[in-house]
């Protein structure tokens, strides 16, 4: 029979984990409030695609809006997804490259704005933030793609059970700050995933369009979108601790 004494370093230790693990939890919970705040706001672009793209096909791709487990953004991305599938060309045209047009006018006014300050005398504390959102529309302007082909896919519809398997991995990469597809295999198993399946994981992006044209602009994860073996998808996006939000998707 063997007993041993803990040193008071070891309790120490153990204390400064579990205050990192509630600092760690009440980042995520912000992050989730501030998150879902966002997810929720209106989009008028979207109306205004509705009417350009036809109202037809539109509701086609928009195969998510009656799943009540996804929240809007998660939504908006496979609706975005579908559209992708449904004609790349159209897509291109009329949501790349309006997109594109847009951040780089936000991108010159943040410019404009930035000399201005500082020709003024303005302190590197007042452009700081200025630069900080401009480092980011910079970023968002290289991670989207050109052109996408035309396809002409089936529609990917909403599956509960690749939702439960891709919520655990949002849940405890965001809470962690881990990246990657890990256990990917033993997720999609307990939920009966025996089929080809595929898994796409996006940093740092909140709206659907967002999350969508990332992924778009990466072959890998293009390839699970447009793969025409898929049919059925599921979103799943929570706060990350580092990155700010992750989205995953399983196929």
């Amino acid at each position: 029979m063997s007993c041993c004494i803990d040193s008071p370093l070891f309790f120490l230790k153990k204390k400064s984990d579990i205050a990192d693990m509630k600092k760690n939890l009440l980042i995520f919970i912000l992050l989730f409030v501030s998150h879902q705040a966002s997810a929720q706001l209106i989009n008028a672009d979207l109306f205004k695609l509705r009417h350009q793209w036809g109202y037809f096909d539109f509701a086609r791709a928009n195969t998510a809006r009656f799943s009540m487990y996804m929240l809007r953004a998660q939504k908006r991305t496979m609706l975005y997804m579908n559209l992708a599938r449904q004609n790349g060309e159209k897509f291109t045209e009329l949501v790349v490259d309006p997109y594109t047009d847009r951040l780089d006018k936000r991108i010159e006014r943040k410019e404009d704005k930035i000399s201005k300050v500082e020709d003024n005398g303005g302190g590197s504390f007042r452009t700081f933030f200025k630069k900080k959102s401009l480092a980011k529309l910079e970023s968002k302007s290289r991670d989207f793609p050109i052109s996408l082909r035309n396809e002409d896919l089936h529609m990917l519809y909403p599956s509960f059970r690749l939702w439960l398997s891709a919520m655990p991995h949002a849940f405890y990469s965001g809470l962690f700050g881990m990246t990657g597809h890990q256990l990917f295999g033993l997720r999609m198993g307990m939920f009966l995933h025996t089929d080809i399946t595929g898994e796409n994981c996006s940093y740092g992006y909140i709206k659907g369009l967002d999350v969508t044209l990332q992924l778009l602009n990466s072959s890998g994860h293009r390839k699970n979108i447009m793969n025409e073996d898929f049919s059925r998808a599921a979103v799943s996006k929570l706060p990350h601790i580092f990155t700010g939000v992750n989205s995953v998707t399983t196929f």
